[in-house]
């Protein structure tokens, strides 16, 4: 999987000026539930998900039903699309077949009847075979793997493995190493924990599932779907992430602290010790102060470090020249034309959401995020997230950088 390199400037910042954001909620159960939904959507929006069944004999035709509802009960967790989640299948006796690719089908409408179609084989357990077709054919561009979604495979089988035993985790093994996210579900006890062990991705106690029964699949449907929304939220892609902090007289000790955890969720996250992203901070108020730059830190407990460091902390200056609108455009015009992409996001109950657009690179409603206050930093991580990861992949190798910029003023 090619990494794309390239610059991100994120800024923080409270914006006072004339347009009020206004919310209204009910406190009824349907808002509750859209409420739950729209959580889960903003980390399982964008994923490559294939599943490779096990259609052998010891399952019977009732159990492979059930195996098949089971199925369709986590797609429908999912939005899906050629721009949210795409969904494949493949399935296995003697020999493993394919179901669907990847972009054969681009609504979960037509997925979930794919699979009501897939038939029992009634043979053996060739489990090496169905993950070799899913890595081999399946998780390939022609297919419709993308380069910028995660790659998830979800082996689901009742038994070891009986043709070709020896090659199931060696082919997991060249699953995993090329960048795809194994999950291993056994249903019954006739199956292998070393097998399930060894095919997953680690940790096993978050990717290894087991069902007593095919009747109580559903009792594992919800921690299938958590562990998979958790590997969706995560980026392929790497670059340069300059940050921006607002520490004018306005932000408070308080709220500058929300905003440092909110970039030390940032670095966790961030592939600093594997060589794929550098971190640059700064911190602005009356005036820009350099933190430390791209090439400062290369580890990810360096730049923790240095983020908690009493240097790091709320000057309390008052503002001061700050409120100038047609230097602040034109300097974010500039830096734009140079090649950077640029994130604002905008904490306030108060916005001049004109400026903030102008300020963001477009389209604007992609790359600009208004939450009340710093509490709610949180609560637009993951869309952020995913929207500098599609950056840095459909940026290509022309593109030399973003800032995420966090405004609070």
């Amino acid at each position: 999987m090619a990494l794309i390199c390239f610059k991100i400037i994120l800024m923080v910042t409270f914006w006072s000026a004339t347009a009020e954001i206004r919310a209204s909620t009910k406190d009824d159960g349907e808002e509750i539930l859209q409420r739950v939904r729209r959580q889960v959507d903003d980390r399982c929006q964008l994923a490559d998900i294939i599943f490779v069944l096990d259609s052998s004999g010891s399952i019977g035709q009732g159990n492979y039903e059930l195996m098949l509802n089971f199925t369709k009960s986590i797609v429908s967790e999912f939005i899906i699309g050629p721009n949210n989640v795409q969904i494949g299948v493949n399935y296995y006796g003697n020999q493993a077949r394919l179901a669907f690719q990847l972009n054969t089908y681009d609504n979960e409408q037509d997925v979930l009847e794919a699979i009501e179609e897939i038939p029992w084989l009634d043979q053996n357990t060739n489990t090496s075979g169905g993950i070799r077709l899913m890595h081999r054919d399946m998780f390939v561009p022609e297919s419709g793997a993308r380069e910028n979604a995660p790659w998830i495979g979800i082996v689901i089988t009742d038994g070891e493995s009986t043709f070709d035993k020896d090659l199931t985790i060696p082919e997991a093994d060249v699953a995993r190493s090329k960048g795809i996210t194994l999950f291993a579900i056994g249903i019954g006890g006739a199956t292998s924990q070393d097998e399930l062990i060894g095919i997953a991705s680690k940790p096993s106690d978050q990717f290894v599932f087991n069902a007593q029964s095919f009747e109580a699949l559903s009792a594992i449907k919800q921690g299938v779907v958590t562990s998979a929304c958790g590997v969706a939220a995560e980026c392929k892609a790497s670059g340069d992430l300059v940050i921006i902090l607002d520490s004018s007289g306005s932000v408070g000790p308080l709220n500058f602290d929300n905003m440092k955890q909110f970039v030390l969720t940032m670095i966790r996250e961030a592939t600093i010790d594997e060589g794929g992203t550098r971190i640059g901070l700064m911190v602005y108020s009356s005036n820009a102060r350099v933190m430390w730059h791209l090439n400062t830190h290369s580890t990810r407990a360096d730049m923790e470090a240095a983020l908690m460091t009493e240097e790091l902390r709320y000057e309390n200056i008052p503002d001061g020249g700050s409120d100038d609108f047609s230097k602040t455009i034109e300097e974010g015009r500039l830096t734009r034309l140079s090649g950077v992409k640029i994130f604002v996001i905008a904490v306030t109950n108060w916005v001049n959401e004109v400026e903030i657009k102008e300020i963001a690179s477009d389209p604007d409603t992609q790359n600009t995020f208004f939450v009340t206050d710093f509490e709610q930093l949180s609560s637009i991580y993951q869309p952020l997230k995913r929207a500098v990861c599609d950056g840095m992949v459909s940026s290509q190798w022309s593109f030399m950088g973003s800032y995420l910029y966090i405004y609070y003023k």
